[in-house]
């Protein structure tokens, strides 16, 4: 059997190289993974205007918000103002790199203004603490970034 080459083999060859291509392509893009910042992403994004005045609130606290790391545990010093009151929210640990190793803990100040948490639950890497922070009918947003070794 002799194939002649002339222009409609070439265009035909063409077509099925890209279209197996284009098929290769999309199988190889279901194997990745998604990494969105959080599931309800869209509606955390419509509260824009009240995350913004949790953050300005936060301004006065914020340097006394802070994360302390040992060997052992993770230590979360809440501001001082917030001592007396009773503070409830969420302590989001953020992992940029894998969504699937993210943590949510309910915040807890009744330790002295202190919340610690045994760092076995964590693997070695980079986190963002996302805190929420509710009281008197007011809530604060602080954020730190920290490290797991």
């Amino acid at each position: 059997m002799n194939i002649k080459f002339n222009w409609g083999t070439g265009i035909f060859i063409t077509i099925i190289v890209m279209v197996s291509w284009i098929g290769f392509l999309i199988s190889k893009s279901f194997e990745y993974k998604l990494n969105m910042d959080s599931d309800d992403y869209y509606e955390r994004g419509l509260d824009h205007s009240t995350q913004m005045e949790r953050i300005k609130r936060s301004i006065p606290y914020k340097e006394n918000f802070k994360v302390e790391l040992s060997d052992e545990m993770i230590i979360i010093h809440y501001p001082s103002a917030f001592k007396s009151k009773t503070v409830s929210g969420e302590l989001w640990f953020y992992r940029p790199s894998d969504f699937e190793l993210d943590k949510k803990i309910a915040i807890s100040n009744q330790d002295n203004n202190i919340q610690k948490i045994h760092i076995q639950h964590f693997r070695k890497g980079r986190y963002i603490l996302r805190a929420t922070l509710n009281t008197e009918d007011l809530s604060y947003f602080f954020e730190n970034e920290f490290i797991v070794k």
